[in-house]
């Protein structure tokens, strides 16, 4: 699986909403626990939903229904329950064999292209600083010792919707 990381806005639920709709494997939006196994690096899922943007739930109206508007003064998302309609697509536990950075461009083709380590661990330690369990030092040692080894790549996000999942398809063929 892939782990796709960034900050706010940069297009990381849009992929995701993506890869569901276009039959792929989900295992979790904005909240994943991630385990060091011997075998490597697993997300488990926390939350069968995916968090939308009122713009986002306009585009994907498919997600719609059961949606629930957050409350705004904390959040301006709606929470997109996926198990009663993609349940089947749902992975609870999932090797994660790469991390990819998002891009949002121009181009209407999305694409996974190599990334740069440097920019793969800046994009993913501010998001694990508050949800972390572990002290400082020991979650260092986790994002550079298993979060680093992984293959960072750059998840660049094409402006035609139809096509955003195609690089899940090419690189993990279709998962369910």
């Amino acid at each position: 699986g892939l782990l796709v990381t960034g900050k706010g806005g940069a297009g990381k639920s849009t992929i995701a909403a993506c890869a569901v709709l276009g039959g792929q494997g989900f295992c979790s939006d904005d909240f994943v626990a991630l385990e060091r196994r011997a075998e490597g690096l697993f997300g488990h899922c926390l939350y069968s939903s995916l968090m939308l943007t009122t713009a986002q739930m306009t585009r994907f109206s498919q997600l719609a229904d059961g949606a629930v508007r957050l409350r705004t003064d904390i959040f301006s998302k709606h929470m997109s329950p996926l198990a009663s309609r993609f349940g089947d697509q749902i992975r609870q536990t999932l090797k994660i064999d790469a991390v990819a950075v998002p891009q949002i461009v121009a181009d209407p083709v999305s694409a996974l292209v190599p990334g740069s380590r440097a920019a793969m661990l800046r994009a993913i330690a501010p998001t694990s600083v508050f949800s972390s369990p572990w002290r400082e030092a020991e979650r260092v040692r986790f994002l550079f010792d298993e979060v680093g080894a992984l293959t960072p790549l750059v998840y660049r996000s094409g402006s035609d919707f139809s096509r955003i999942s195609q690089p899940l398809k090419d690189r993990y063929g279709l998962a369910v």
